[in-house]
């Protein structure tokens, strides 16, 4: 029976492991992805300040690295 229990434990430890490298795993490309669709560009002010961004219907407004959004109903 002590067998039975400690082999149980085993193949949870191994799940848990799966699980959590799984999840570690999608984060990472999540991230990843997220990182790659912000803007690449950089202020001229070499503060690394983004530029605002003037593109008419855009919602999103880059001011000093962060983002905002705003809504804009017509």
């Amino acid at each position: 029976m002590k067998h039975i229990i400690n082999k149980i434990s085993l193949e949870e430890k191994a799940l848990q492991d799966t699980m959590l490298q799984s999840f570690k795993l999608i984060l990472s490309l999540l991230l990843n992805q997220i990182h790659h669709a912000l803007p690449q560009t950089d202020s001229e002010d070499g503060q690394g300040n983004r530029p605002t961004r003037d593109a008419g219907d855009s919602d999103l407004s880059w001011r000093s690295g962060t983002a905002s959004a705003s809504m804009q109903f017509q």
